[in-house]
């Protein structure tokens, strides 16, 4: 072990995968606890697809990753639930003279709408196909408009609506731009855990990573930021 890992303000890069909403929730105020509680910390943040994270954490290239409920087996990997997040259905907010939407929508009353959503083997996929396959309800699904600010903006504008967890849209509800209403009958849920590769050796600055991203989600979470079901 390096001498620096050993030191009570230890230094080094640390590679901390995660997908663009958990990275919109949790960047901002991690980095700052880290610049000032570490500065000999060097945070390289990535960010990509659910399955693309965990394949960074396999293959080496990230030494944290921030993964998701797929319906995929990850052996070698050791992993702790951060918290199971609330997803949402997404409008652009009604005018003045429109009226309120409920604060609620049920996944039948979803159904009557397009979505934009992710598909394939990316965790929400995984999570809708879930719901589906128990309900018998299908959903009108399309393809996202690439990253997910885009997509933001679409549905700002009036021209899509989607399903996304409170991470990924806080930051916009101030405007109000966005009408966000949580799924019920079911309501769904995705859960998100903090994952590391146990091969790997322990390094002092990896596990004072963990331990912020730990603090960083209560904290998001006792905001209202981040909305579900914390791992107490």
């Amino acid at each position: 072990m390096d001498i620096a890992e050993l030191e009570s303000n230890p230094k080094g890069t640390v590679v901390l995968a995660m997908n663009q909403a958990t990275d919109n929730i949790l960047a901002l105020p991690l980095t700052r606890a880290a610049a000032k509680l570490y500065p000999g910390l060097d945070l390289d943040l990535r960010t990509g697809l659910s399955y693309e994270v965990t394949d960074m954490l396999k293959n080496g290239t990230a030494d944290i990753a921030i993964i998701y409920e797929d319906g995929t087996d990850t052996p070698g990997i050791h992993k702790e639930l951060l918290i199971r997040e609330s997803m949402y259905f997404l409008n652009q907010r009604p005018s003045s003279g429109e009226g309120a939407l409920p604060a609620d929508i049920s996944f039948a009353e979803m159904a009557n709408y397009e979505v934009v959503t992710t598909t394939g083997k990316e965790s929400l996929a995984y999570i809708l196909q879930k719901v589906e396959n128990q309900t018998g309800i299908r959903l009108k699904k399309r393809r996202p408009y690439g990253q997910l600010m885009t997509s933001l903006r679409f549905a700002c504008e009036g021209h899509c609506r989607l399903i996304l967890p409170s991470s990924a849209f806080y930051h916009l509800e101030p405007a109000p731009l966005l009408c966000a209403q949580k799924i019920t009958e079911p309501e769904i849920y995705r859960d998100v855990y903090i994952a590391t590769d146990p091969n790997r050796p322990v390094r002092n600055i990896t596990l004072k990573l963990t331990e912020l991203i730990r603090q960083c989600t209560r904290e998001e979470y006792a905001s209202g930021r981040w909305r579900g079901v914390l791992n107490s």
